[in-house]
């Protein structure tokens, strides 16, 4: 049967948002992300298509993926909770964002 646990808190951690943004290229980006769970030690990187985010590689190392990207600003690494920074080195359009929650 069911328990009840006082004092529990079950949080789940995802990016929700921004649905889209604009960087402007060599200059350095702060992107607010939305969503639950961010800490110093989360990463991402941008790729042109959200089927080069690989989660098993992402897991143990950034992905050899993100280096090939730097044009889009390459792999980052988040010092402050909810904020990415980066600076693309080239134009683009209708890139994906790959993050990896520091703890998982």
């Amino acid at each position: 049967p069911p328990h009840a646990y006082l004092g529990i808190t079950a949080v789940s951690a995802g990016v929700t948002g921004p649905a889209a943004s604009v960087a402007v290229a060599f200059a350095p980006e702060a992107l607010q992300l939305e969503g639950e769970g961010f800490a110093a030690g989360d990463r991402g990187y941008w790729v042109a298509n959200a089927s080069e985010c690989n989660e098993t590689e992402a897991a143990a190392a950034l992905p050899s993926t993100a280096v090939g990207q730097a044009r889009y600003g390459g792999a980052w690494t988040v010092a402050e909770p909810g904020v990415a920074r980066f600076t693309p080195l080239e134009a683009a359009q209708g890139l994906a964002l790959c993050f990896q929650f520091g703890g998982k």
